[in-house]
């Protein structure tokens, strides 16, 4: 899975806007991984069912409810989902995956209607979870943490972002290159809307010596000349780029780019 595609999961709007898209930063295989019993496909009489079940004494397991949160995301009932989660969690209180699938509902949530600050909670509620699921995950602690760092950054936290990023590399968590290739991508972005565009630059160079998302890297070294005000390297980039990506630095040309969730916005957009 692409950089993209990974943002693209772990911001992912209302209505399923992520499905399907080709173009976005990368978390997303656990959505297809997750098998779960068949439920209905009505949004109403799923949440019906739900309700009745939770209700009764017959009860559900969590791995059943679980599965209903993960059917109201797919409807874009993201206060549903947020609830079965906050049900999965009273009753195990260490499931990570419960954790996890509420970060992902809530930085949804963050992302669809976050103005100049005013759903800073739900972002703030978000990466509070990734982080709790990170320290529950076992052996998928490398799969929660990019889900982690890239709260981090849509949230706007890129000090912390970079801080964990660059730590978690350090310490040689991720020696598959797809996955270093990916946390290049968010230190990318991290240090340019820190401030340090040059820096930013050196990251995605970094994905580029890794021989992985060379497409990726273009695109955020883009970014950084955009922001950077160098037009004449933001064309002859662009003209390198596949379609979607050539046209989310249009637009980002047009509406501006002052933080990375204008980015991952963008990138949902086109694709």
């Amino acid at each position: 899975m692409t950089s993209v595609m990974t943002v693209c999961w772990v911001v992912k709007m209302p209505y399923s806007l992520q499905e399907g898209l080709e173009t976005m930063w990368r978390v997303l295989d656990l959505i297809a991984e997750r098998g779960g019993p068949e439920l209905p496909m009505c949004p109403g009489e799923t949440l019906s069912t739900y309700t009745s079940l939770v209700g009764s004494s017959r009860g559900l397991t969590v791995s059943r409810i679980l599965s209903y949160a993960r059917s109201f995301e797919s409807f874009g009932m993201d206060e549903e989902a947020v609830g079965a989660y906050d049900e999965a969690l009273v009753r195990d209180g260490l499931c990570w995956e419960a954790y996890l699938g509420r970060g992902e509902a809530l930085l949804g949530m963050f992302v669809a209607r976050d103005d100049g600050g005013s759903a800073s909670d739900l972002g703030v509620r978000a990466a509070g979870d990734f982080e709790r699921a990170l320290s529950l995950a076992g052996s998928a602690r490398g799969r929660v943490f990019r889900s982690f760092a890239t709260a981090l950054l849509v949230i706007g936290d890129y000090a912390r972002c970079e801080n964990v990023v660059e730590s978690w590399l350090g310490q040689g968590h991720e020696q598959e290159f797809d996955a270093r290739s990916d946390l290049f991508y968010l230190l990318g972005f991290a240090r340019l809307f820190s401030g340090f565009a040059d820096k930013g630059i050196e990251a995605f160079l970094e994905m580029e010596k890794l021989g992985r998302s060379i497409e990726d890297s273009l695109f955020g070294r883009a970014v950084c000349f955009l922001v950077m005000r160098k037009m004449d390297l933001v064309r002859e980039i662009q003209s390198q780029l596949r379609a979607e990506l050539s046209e989310a630095i249009r637009i980002l040309g047009e509406s501006g780019c002052n933080s990375f969730l204008d980015v991952a916005r963008v990138l949902v957009l086109v694709g």
